[in-house]
This record gives structure tokens, sequence and C-alpha cells, in this order.
């Protein structure tokens, strides 16, 4: 026990003693702790730019690791320039005309320990120092024979102006526009991917070479015409949107999937894949349902009441099931605004690969009202068809058909006009003759009927339209003819509609969809020929990487001339042009020995012997095959 005792007091001794040296000092122990446990704070040096004569705003910066509330403190000044405002917030204004190096130096403090002393540098220069611009590559999408506009991307730290230059062009196609706003067009038919590259300069130094990638890829369907035709009741029920598509198109893709929830209320109806129930909005009610397709690529909808259709592309595919975009965009047109092209109603062949044998263009379909109306199911237009059409009794001069017509109130509609030759045209049918005429239109004189369609070279004349053969003659246009009105928008040419590949010699028509050719071939004297060898001319040529060429039927060839225009009376996209005549494929129905043809000087048409007379030859080639 005594052993025991003397160890526990020995030791309770040395910790009271200890105790006693501790507290010496007055409390300096606790000093040094708090100094220990406390990490110095960071000053942080920097490097900044000014150009001469031109102050600098400076943010001096530090760190804490405890996150102390920093002090900033300047300990040396600079040289050759002056600071003020209150630290961290500087601002270094060098000396008048001063080039060079400046430096001052600082500290931060954390309420207990100073920093290290850190730099500032500030580099004066005597011209601002340029940062090299930088240009952007961008990958944008179109689809074959569509232009693309395109807006170059550049960027400069400095704020300069910058120009922007074209280093390489596309090969597979050419760029129009002023850079950075381009329009791309893909050279007709190709698909795939094209690149061009571009620099941008901001006055002093050129950027990075930047590449611009545009991938081409395939129609997989595209629209013909989309003609909407309310049947004149108070109620859309029974209203009919009529959809033409460029091929047959597979069920299947169509009703797979849902429409979606709405349509859009703007004006366009986004048709894709069909719902089976109707869809009310707030303002307009819009019906919907399954799409009835036909093999000839016709499809019906109920649709509402607007003037613009849009085709969502991504909601329907083709009978090889492939979508042309991954993010594509609605094609719009407005209806019926493209004027389409029928059959001429020929289909009696008299020679291999003539409009008989083939058939080319939208089957013909009509609708008669019980109002003597008859509507044109492709075009959309409406023709009057009552006894004044063919009572000799009601001709008229020119401009009172114009007038007759626009004052003209039938069927409870009162917005008619004259029509135009291309218009008369569509309705005449080359397999029949006196009337050239569907057997549903049941007044028809045969006589001339009146166009809206002026000479441009001739003012006192305008172009009608007879009904015995189906051609076309200038009048005077104080002479009294037929008159029969028609309704719906008008169709229009213009040389916008038209692209040109220089390197295939070749046209495209983008509302048609139909390739021309427009090699020296077509305008030169020499090449002239008889009508069976236009044709074999026209099966046996290889231009522009396509073979399927043919010799075009007289509704391709009629619509290819732009009236508003004389010697040539065609698109200045068209460099070769013979002001005479060319071929058709379509026999006269009258005499079958001779065929039809289109003056290129006026937009008129003629007739001649297949055999004994030799004309010019233009091929087409559908750009759907």
């Amino acid at each position: 026990m005594k052993t025991k005792y003397s160890v526990n007091l020995f030791v309770v001794s040395i910790l009271f003693f200890g105790f006693l040296l501790s507290g010496c000092g007055g409390g300096g122990g606790s000093k040094k702790d708090a100094e220990t446990n406390n990490t110095q704070p960071v000053a942080n040096a920097q490097t900044v730019q000014t150009i001469k004569n031109t102050a600098k705003t400076i943010t001096l910066t530090g760190s804490d690791t405890e996150g102390d509330t920093l002090t900033y403190t300047l300990v040396t000044q600079p040289t050759n320039g002056v600071l003020s405002g209150t630290a961290p917030n500087l601002t270094y204004t060098p000396n008048a005309n001063y080039v060079g190096t400046d430096t001052f130096t600082f500290t931060v403090n954390d309420g207990n320990l100073d920093s290290n002393a850190a730099t500032i540098t500030i580099n004066i220069d005597a011209v601002a120092v340029n940062v090299e611009p930088i240009a952007s590559s961008q990958v944008v999408y179109t689809i074959k024979n569509i232009a693309k506009d395109i807006t170059l991307g550049g960027s400069d730290a400095d704020g300069d102006t910058l120009t922007y230059t074209i280093t390489a062009n596309p090969l597979h196609g050419s760029l129009s526009g002023v850079a950075p706003n381009l329009t791309y067009t893909p050279y007709i038919d190709y698909i795939g991917a094209d690149t061009f590259t571009f620099i941008v300069s901001d006055g002093t130094v050129n950027s990075n070479i930047a590449t611009v990638t545009i991938n081409i890829m395939k129609v997989d369907l595209s629209l013909k015409s989309a003609v909407y035709f309310d049947n004149g009741t108070s109620t859309i029920n029974d209203d009919t949107l009529n959809i033409y598509f460029s091929k047959a198109i597979d069920p299947a893709s169509i009703n797979s999937n849902d429409i979606g929830s709405d349509y859009n209320l703007t004006g366009d109806i986004q048709i894709g894949s069909a719902s089976t129930s109707n869809y009310a909005t707030t303002n307009n009610i819009f019906f919907k349902q399954a799409i009835s397709l036909n093999s000839d690529g016709t499809a019906s909808v109920k649709a509402g009441k607007n003037d613009t259709i849009a085709l969502k592309l991504d909601t329907i595919t083709d009978t090889q099931g492939q979508h042309p975009l991954n993010t594509p965009t609605p094609i719009t047109i407005k209806k019926p605004n493209y004027f389409a092209l029928l059959k001429t109603g020929q289909t009696t062949s008299y020679y291999p690969g003539d409009d008989g044998d083939l058939e080319k263009e939208m089957a013909r379909s009509y609708y008669r009202r019980t109002l003597p109306l008859v509507r044109d199911n492709v075009t959309g237009l409406i023709w009057q068809d009552n006894s004044d059409v063919a009572d000799s009794s009601k001709r008229k001069d020119w401009a009172n058909a114009k007038a007759y017509c626009n004052n003209l109130t039938f069927g409870g509609y009162n917005d008619w006009r004259l029509p135009t030759v291309e218009e008369l045209m569509s309705i005449t049918h080359k397999g029949k003759y006196n009337p050239a005429m569907d057997d549903i239109f049941k007044n028809v004189a045969s006589s001339y009927y009146w166009s809206s369609t002026t000479s441009v070279v001739n003012t006192s004349n305008a172009l009608s339209v007879g009904f015995v053969s189906g051609n076309d003659y200038w009048y005077n246009k104080a002479t009294s003819l037929n008159v029969r009105c028609v309704r719906g928008e008008e169709s229009s040419m213009e040389d916008s509609q038209f692209l040109r590949d220089d390197s295939k010699e070749v046209v495209l028509d983008t509302k048609t969809n139909l390739i021309w050719q427009d090699n020296s071939e077509v305008s030169d004297s020499s090449k002239k020929k008889n009508w069976g060898s236009a044709i074999s001319y026209c099966k046996n040529l290889t231009l522009g990487g396509f073979t399927n060429w043919r010799l075009p039927n007289f509704n391709e060839l009629y619509n290819l001339a732009d009236r508003s225009k004389f010697n040539p009376a065609i698109s200045s996209l068209f460099k070769n042009v013979a002001s005479f005549y060319y071929w058709s494929s379509t026999t006269e129905a009258f005499n079958t020995n001779r065929a039809l043809l289109v003056s290129f000087r006026n937009g008129s048409d003629y007739i001649s012997s297949k055999t004994t007379r030799s004309y010019y030859v233009r091929c087409v080639h559908s750009a759907d095959n």
C-alpha cells in the first residue's frame, strides 16, 4: 500500500507542476495554439494588358483557407503610372505616352496573418494586341434538289468587324449570295455529303479554316399538290383535302403512328400518320381521320378551311421505309398554287415510248356537282358548265369576257375569273376529237374559248383554246368567242422554280419535278428530227448521269413555255433554245399521222406530220424515277 501511494503522489506532483509551468507567461500558450491553427492567406499575382494613355481597371484577388474576410494593402506603388480607387478595386493609369512594363505589389490579411507580397504586372503597349478571330464549322441538312440558306459563323474577342472568305468551294453544288449569308444549291439529283471551307479576318489576321458540311438527303416523299374542297354546306364534315404525293406510299407507314393531339392554329395543317378520331380546337375545327391511299399516290383526309398545307416528313415514309432527315422541317405549299400536270388523256400508243405508251403525269379526275359545275380533283379548279358556256349567242369579245367572269355569281360563288391558257388547256383531252374534252363536261361548243393570256408582243391579241381538237390560237381581242369561267387560285410560273446544273447541262423544274435536257443539241438545227427519230433519240440519250430520258408529252412541254416572255418564251435559266417548234410525244386524235408541237418563240402549239417534217427535240427525265 505504501508503494502504490508514493507512485500516485509522484504522478500528481508532476501533473500539478506541469500545470503551473504552462500557466506562466500570462496565457502565451493559448495565443500560440491560435496561430498554429490559422493558415496564412494568399495574394494572387496577375498580368494585365493596356495600351498607351489608356487606363486599366484591375481587381486584386486573394484567398484564405478558413474563408476569413480579407483586407488588401498596397506594399509598393507603380513607378510609371498611378493607382486610384479602393483596393481591391483599383484603376491603373499609365504616365503620359509611357510604353513598357510597370509593377506594384500588395498583400492580403485575414485578421491575424499577412500574406506573401504578390506582384501585379501591367504591360503597356503602343497599340492594342490583336486576338486572332475564330471561324466556326457547322453541319446543315437539305434534301435533293432543294437549296439551303447557310449563315457562316465567326467571332472575334476584340469585337472587330469580320470579313468572310470562301477558301474551297463545294464539289457537288454551288454557292450564291454574299458571305456570311449564302445559299447552297446542290447539283441536280445529287445525294450525299458536300463541304466547303472558309476563313474570317478581323482586318489584321486571318482565322483558322472552318468547314461547312451539307448533307443532301433523298426525298422519300414529296407533295405534288394538296387541294382543299369546300362542298358548299354549312359544316366542314363533308369537306375534303385531296393530297397528291410524288409516288405511291406504304399505308402501314402512315397508319402506324398517331398524328398528335392538335393542329397548328396559325394556318398550317401537319399531315403525317393518321388518327381515326376528330379533334376540335378552341377557335377552328379540323377533322382528321385515317388517310385513304390509292396506288397512284393520291390520298384524302378530312381537313379544315385554310390556305396552307404542310407535310411533315418525319411522320411519313415511302415504300422503302426511309425518312429524309433526322431533324426534318415541313414542306409547305399554298393551295393549289402549284399547277399539277395531268395526263393528256391519250391511251393509244402509236410508237414505243410515246405518250400513249408511257401515260406520264397525274390521272385525270373530275367530280360533277348537282349544280352545273365540274371540279378538277387534281388542280382544284372548279369550272362553269351551264348552258351559257356553249351558247353562241353568249359569245363575247375579250374585255367583256373578263368582265363577265369577274361579275358572275353562279353556284353560290362570286369569285369567278377568266382562265389562263394553261388552265384552259388542262381540260382538253388529247385522246378525243370534237369535242376534245372529258365526257363529264356536258356543255361544249365546237369553237374557241377565250383565255386571260395576252400576247406580250401585241397586246391587242390573246390566246384562245378550241375544243374541237384541243389546240390554241391567237385572236384579236375584238373577236367574239365562247366563255367558260373558272374558280380557284391562279397558277404562276417564275424563274425561281428552276434550278440549272451547268456541269450536267440540265435544268430542274422544282414544281413539276421534271429535269430537262439543255445541252447544245437542243438548239442545233442540224439535230432536228422527225417524230419517231425524236422518240428514239430521247430513249437512247445519256446526259447528266441519267439514262431514262423520254420525249415529253404535250402537257409537259406546253407548261414549260412561259408566255409572259417572247423569243424565247422560256425561263432564262435555259441556255439552249431555238425560237421554233419542238416535238411532243402526243399524237393528234383527228389525224394520227400527225403529232403535237410547242413553239418556244411565243409559246403556242402546232400540229405537223410525223414523217415528212423535222423539228427540234428537248428530252425530259422525271426526277422521281
